[in-house]
């Protein structure tokens, strides 16, 4: 049966090392395992996007994105 990993993420208030690690890590295992993903969520606690700056978290961006 196919696995996919529906939501993922930390909280903001989470320290922030340990949640850009985290996510990045999370991201490449399920990429090295083939398993589809999705990150919870876009703009609020948990958020990579900030609405009020209508701008992307540039390094959780890149913690999702893997560049």
């Amino acid at each position: 049966m196919p696995l996919y990993v529906g939501e993922f993420g930390t909280v903001a208030a989470a320290d922030r090392a340990s949640r850009l690690r985290w996510t990045a890590w999370v991201r490449h295992e399920l990429e090295r395992l083939g398993i589809p993903w999705a990150y919870w969520d876009l703009a609020t606690e948990f958020g990579a996007y900030d609405l009020e700056r209508g701008a992307w978290d540039a390094e959780l961006l890149d913690a999702l994105l893997g560049s």
